[in-house]
């Protein structure tokens, strides 16, 4: 059987088929479960595959002229692209962290992360601009005049990539244009104040730079950093003005082609004359890109679980209908079973993370969680995609490495996913940087993390002290400090899912600062073949 017909006679919904996560979604209000297993229903569809497909097959493309010749920028994106994002507005992926819902209240972040890793198992490339937008919608959210004219089109539901005027359009999207491109200067400041606006009442500023790396160029509105009397600001441009003009020159200068997640567009943006408003005050860029990063590495660590879980339901079902009834090698088994306890462990601390999210507001310790916990799961969980998913097709062989294969397209594009979230030797510097300048709140987060581990967790903490005592002597150890607290946070979190066997098998092979160099390691007593069939079971 090749790898493509096992995936296409997968009818197994996504959500219901994983024990940790629908475990996990129980605590959550009942209401909620119907929509994960919509999104579950769907992601394991012929319909979505299809699109996931075609839509990877087809990148964007720039033209500059129209059918006559006359000179026009239209930015060509295929339609499953389109149906892809359409459906991910449908469920809620840009919006539901912001809307008003009462059903999801103290638990947005959750249920918003289950969702996500679902529709990621998909297919990635078009949640770029989901997180991106919901992203950016964090920061207009505090600038309440802003805000109150594009609420809501931000929070609809719908989907609409048309070039129009705000008030003409059902939905519109958000992108972030913070990095700049050195070789282009003007001889003229890139930000001046030119006037007072009164209907905003406000400073209306005009700006002049260029960004690269921009997400969904041709969006609604951008965030713009510059720098404005020295000090690095961020600014709102809106594309379209109210009159269905453009608003200055914003041209997309070329789309640049990444070598995975090649639908997404992206490309280096140019604003002359473009009017835009002050975000905040002058000179506070760097917290508006810090919080958008920190809500972007939040969004990637969910998509890359996501594709984790998706990557080894793959390749166990690829067994299972090619022998059926029959138990899988040996071999291949105890690597998979290896390899499932640190995927469950990924999803276990994502939804972690999203939980204290949730709680930040009223509860310090969730807060403290939340800031020093996300950079360290941002590098644990998206270093695990590649070697994982390769291990994978190593087991499944020559069959499971073709074109339009969802292996060979996780592992297409899992670098592109790790690059975008931030470097990883920028994770594990923010990380060191972090229990620096906090030691107290570090300190409280181990002792709680050594609690919820039980027995084992005095040594581990231990190990994870002396980590950080080299890591802050020395940047070259940073990387063994990170995965000794990512390793300790899972295990916690592996425990408060009640699956003990599971938690103990991680444990046992992963804490104590155990390094190892490939799966298959597993415990000799954890029954290999069971921890698969209560994390993937056959149903």
């Amino acid at each position: 059987m090749s790898a493509v017909s096992a995936q296409n006679a997968r009818r197994k919904n996504t959500f219901l088929s994983d024990t940790l996560m629908f475990r996990m979604a129980s605590t959550l209000p009942k209401s909620l479960l119907a929509s994960f297993e919509e999104i579950g229903d769907f992601a394991a569809s012929r319909e979505a595959w299809k699109l996931s497909c075609s839509a990877n097959h087809y990148k964007p493309l720039l033209h500059y002229n129209d059918e006559w010749g006359k000179q026009a920028e239209k930015l060509e994106i295929h339609p499953s692209y389109q149906d892809l994002q359409r459906y991910s507005r449908r469920a809620g992926l840009v919006t539901s962290l912001w809307e008003n819902t009462s059903s999801e209240n103290g638990v947005r972040y959750q249920a918003r992360a289950i969702r996500l890793a679902l529709s990621a198992g998909l297919e990635t490339g078009h949640l770029n601009e989901v997180i991106t937008t919901s992203a950016a919608i964090a920061v207009l959210i505090s600038d309440s005049e802003l805000f109150k004219k594009w609420q809501n089109v931000l929070l609809s539901r719908q989907y609409d990539s048309s070039s129009r005027p705000i008030h003409h359009k059902k939905s519109a999207s958000l992108t972030c244009a913070f990095e700049d491109i050195e070789q282009y200067a003007f001889n003229f400041p890139g930000v001046k104040k030119i006037s007072f606006d009164e209907n905003m009442q406000r400073d209306l500023y005009r700006l002049n730079v260029v960004k690269t790396n921009v997400i969904n160029p041709t969006a609604d509105g951008y965030l713009v950093s510059t720098d404005l009397n020295g000090h690095l600001s961020c600014f709102f441009i809106p594309r379209i003005q109210e009159n269905g003009a453009l608003n200055g020159l914003i041209s997309i200068r070329h789309l640049i082609q990444r070598s995975g997640e090649l639908l997404t567009p992206e490309g280096v943006v140019d604003f002359q004359g473009s009017y835009g408003w002050l975000l905040g005050n002058a000179g506070e860029g760097l917290k508006v890109i810090k919080d958008i990063e920190t809500m972007m590495r939040f969004d990637q660590s969910v998509i890359s679980a996501g594709v984790l879980r998706a990557a080894l339901q793959f390749g166990i079902d690829f067994f299972r209908k090619k022998m059926p009834n029959q138990p899988l090698p040996p071999l291949t088994e105890r690597i998979f079973a290896d390899i499932a306890l640190d995927i469950a462990a990924s999803q276990a601390l994502v939804l972690r993370l999203a939980r204290a999210f949730d709680n930040a507001a009223n509860d310090r310790s969730e807060a403290a969680f939340a800031r020093i916990m996300t950079p360290i799961i941002a590098y644990h969980v998206s270093q695990l995609v590649v070697p994982i998913i390769g291990e994978i097709i190593a087991q499944l062989g020559i069959e499971s490495f073709m074109e339009n294969n969802p292996l060979s397209q996780m592992l297409h594009n899992g670098p592109a996913r790790i690059v975008r979230n931030s470097s990883a030797n920028q994770l594990v510097k923010d990380a060191i940087l972090i229990a620096e300048k906090a030691p107290g709140l570090f300190q409280k987060l181990l002792e709680k993390i050594a609690l919820d581990i039980g027995p084992a967790g005095p040594r581990a903490i231990e190990i994870i002290k002396s980590a950080g005592d080299m890591a802050s002597k020395n940047e070259g150890a940073g990387r063994f400090f990170v995965e000794q607290v990512a390793y300790a946070a899972a295990a916690a979190s592996l425990r408060s899912t009640d699956i003990e066997h599971v938690a103990n098998a991680y444990m046992e092979s992963r804490l104590g600062g155990q390094w190892r160099s490939s799966y298959g390691m597993l415990i000799a007593r954890y029954n290999a073949g069971h921890l698969l069939n209560v994390l993937y079971p056959s149903i």
